[in-house]
């Protein structure tokens, strides 16, 4: 080998030595050095932009929908009719009844649908009238009929409306019962007697006041002969005097028995003419009969008096004749037409109060009311009023061929409602009226609504104990949320329009007690701001500056955070959107998230 070739290779021996040694050297370092890179880097600030927006506090709980306004029906009782009521078709669950509907039927008669805002409570009839008949009206004419006037009574033309009503339904109109066409036969029955007994008692006035007369002139006559008359034994004339006044007394009272008899007898009769007429209530076969036979107990004691009081007039002639001995000395025929005049008057009287019993009788007043109520008729237990249709059967409580003992189905307007309950703490939070926001996740469905009802006591209308049932109303739901679970947000609290809001973070206590945010100037440096915090929700803070201005996009200190590679003094976060931009540049996606 050369010399050059020589040095080349000793050249290059001295290059790849230094090299290796560079190499050996970059990979030993110090214990300083090793701890100065683990070190934390200086840190920054956490700066955040003040926003203006509005703050909502929520009490967020979880709802089952339903249909809205359960309200359980139950029939009324009909005075027209007396057979046990028999379930022949039962309602349907989940039918929809609307005006003029067939719900169900019972012993053959249906029960129809009807709007009005008062309850069926007594059966309508020609001659009735109140608001149950205006509403009635209403309804006829709403489903296209003509009940004349709507003016709150029920005549003719109702009655019309009503018959074509049931026959347009496939029902045949409800007519006179069998025990009103009874009473109406009795009616006539006891008009005509009443027409017949008042010729009588009219006879018998015509007599009477004959007897009167005569009676009358006879005593004119005795009168003046007495006058006349000489005197006898003082003490005959005193005795035969009491046995006389002793006999005219008893006639007197045997006159006021038959009195009280025949008053007893017109009202027993007058009860028994009320019972068969129905007015004011229809009794019982019972107590019809009851009433038949206080009449006829009545009758009978007007005859007993009547002989009673026979029996006296007749010891009144023979005290007569005992006095006719003396009649010259005390007058007695003076004292005879007396009795005889008084006992003429009294029987024109009696005779002419019959003559006015038997006249209001006679009448065919009572007949005709009778007839006027006899045209068609709606049962109670035949029509149902409610206040808003259509409705919805949400249960059926009686099945064909029950007896009908007490309600008969549940009812449901075609609105939802979602039932939901609180704890004590929320119910507080919580008014009637207040927005709610009803989330449906599966079905993408967003409602507003608003609380309808609190229970005032827990555990109550099917919440769990501890916890207070609330109702919820929404506005225009679509009916296939009924049976889903929903999420309820009910706003409990709101600023009602957009303030300055910060993270609840930036707040600091002065050491006065006061409220403060760091709010970060133009040139990087920092001061407080004396403000005023408002309502929290959602973890910001509605705050109002004091002294010093604060104004929407101003940066506050919320932290702070490791330094940049770049060596940036913070970061900024943007708390009103979802991104989150750092001083470096870098952008990453969050987002903000509602609580109670």
């Amino acid at each position: 080998m050369n010399r050059n070739a020589r040095l080349a290779a000793g050249l290059t021996v001295v290059l790849v030595a230094a090299g290796a040694g560079w190499v050996g050297g970059r990979q030993i370092s110090s214990p300083a050095e090793e701890a100065s890179k683990t070190a934390a880097p200086t840190p920054s600030l956490i700066l955040v932009p003040v926003e203006k927006r509005a703050l909502t506090s929520e009490v967020v709980t979880r709802g089952a929908v339903r249909f809205g306004a359960p309200q359980k029906v139950a029939l009324p009782t009909s005075a027209l009719k007396r057979t046990g009521a028999i379930v022949t078709s039962a309602p349907i669950k989940g039918a929809v009844l609307k005006e003029g509907d067939t719900a169900m039927t019972v012993s053959g008669r249906p029960v129809l649908i009807l709007q009005g805002d008062k309850p069926s409570y007594r059966d309508l009839a020609p001659g009735s009238t109140g608001g149950d008949v205006e509403q009635l009206e209403r309804a006829l004419v709403r489903i296209g009929l003509d009940p004349g006037p709507v003016d709150r009574t029920y005549d003719a033309r109702t009655a019309a409306a009503v018959a074509a009503w049931y026959t347009d339904a496939g029902w045949d109109p409800f007519g006179p019962t069998e025990d009103q066409l009874l009473l109406l036969r009795t009616a006539q029955s006891e008009t005509f007697l009443a027409e017949s007994e008042l010729l009588k008692e009219q006879e018998t006035v015509e007599l009477a006041r004959g007897t009167l007369a005569a009676a009358r002139s006879k005593l004119e006559r005795a009168r003046a002969a007495t006058t006349s008359a000489s005197q006898t034994d003082a003490a005959v004339a005193a005795r035969l005097k009491s046995e006389h006044s002793a006999a005219v007394a008893a006639v007197a009272n045997k006159t006021a028995a038959l009195d009280g008899a025949l008053d007893a007898e017109r009202v027993a009769q007058l009860r028994l003419g009320e019972a068969q007429t129905g007015d004011p209530t229809v009794p019982t076969p019972s107590e019809l009969l009851g009433f038949e036979a206080a009449s006829r107990g009545a009758t009978r004691a007007v005859a007993t008096a009547r002989a009673e009081l026979t029996a006296a007039q007749v010891a009144v002639t023979a005290a007569n004749v005992a006095f006719g001995e003396t009649a010259s000395v005390m007058g007695l025929e003076a004292v005879t037409a007396e009795t005889e005049f008084a006992a003429a008057a009294r029987v024109v009287e009696v005779a002419q109060r019959r003559v006015e019993l038997f006249a209001s009788r006679a009448t065919a007043t009572r007949v005709e009311e009778i007839v006027a109520k006899l045209g068609i008729q709606i049962p109670a237990d035949e029509v149902l009023f409610f206040p808003s249709l259509p409705l919805r059967v949400d249960t059926a409580n009686v099945v064909v061929g029950e007896q009908l003992l007490g309600p008969v189905m549940t009812v449901t307007n075609s609105r939802l409602a979602v039932d939901a309950a609180l704890s004590l703490d929320d119910t507080r939070l919580v008014k009637v009226g207040s927005p709610v926001t009803i989330t449906e996740p599966e079905l993408g469905l967003r409602i507003n609504g608003t609380v309808g009802l609190i229970a005032d006591t827990p555990g109550t209308l099917g919440a769990e104990a501890q916890r207070f049932h609330i109702e919820i109303n929404p506005i225009d739901a679509p009916a296939s949320l009924v049976g889903a679970s929903v999420v309820l947000s009910v706003t409990v609290n709101s600023t009602q329009g957009k303030v300055l809001a910060v993270p609840v973070a930036a707040l600091s206590v002065s050491a006065d007690g006061a409220s403060r945010v760091q709010v970060q100037s133009a040139d990087k440096s920092t001061q407080f701001v004396t403000v005023t915090p408002g309502l929290t929700a959602n973890g910001l803070v509605a705050v109002t500056p004091l002294r010093d201005s604060l104004s929407e996009g101003d940066l506050i200190v919320v932290g702070a955070g490791a330094a940049r590679s770049s060596g940036s003094p913070g970061d900024i976060v943007n708390i009103g959107s979802a991104t989150t931009v750092s001083t470096s540049g870098t952008e990453t996606k969050s987002s903000t998230t509602k609580g109670s």
